[in-house]
């Protein structure tokens, strides 16, 4: 394989004290290609798009929802000789996988700590 690589921005908007929204996108560039791509791995290089929300219920309790959309480029596979997947039966196989990645997420978060007790204030000295 070659190597990898991903670039990536993203924001986040406060709409107010319980809601929190944000969305992403991103490039991938796959470390697999057509000389060693096989069919159980059809990777190819993709742009992904990912939204998300959360949402404050108390102090102590937030839920997280998120979807995540990879659109990826059709993956040509060329299983013959020179192919380290090529299963040397002597036929080789040509092809063109069309993956993508759809993924859904969901999580809550439980603050153990007591969120309403103040921080304690910073000790200040002056010599």
């Amino acid at each position: 394989y070659k190597n990898g690589h991903l670039v990536s921005g993203g924001v986040e908007y406060d709409y107010n004290a319980n809601w929190t929204f944000r969305t992403g996108i991103a490039y991938e560039w796959s470390p697999i290609t057509t000389t060693d791509r096989s069919v159980n791995l059809p990777d190819s290089d993709r742009f992904w798009a990912s939204v998300g929300a959360s949402y404050r219920v108390s102090e102590k309790i937030t839920v997280d929802v998120a979807y995540s959309h990879a659109f990826m480029k059709n993956a040509r596979i060329n299983l013959q000789p020179g192919n380290g997947f090529f299963d040397k039966t002597g036929i080789p196989f040509f092809g063109v996988a069309k993956p993508s990645i759809d993924i859904f997420s969901i999580g809550m978060k439980y603050r153990w700590d007591d969120p309403v007790v103040a921080q304690p204030a910073a000790v200040v000295a002056k010599y």
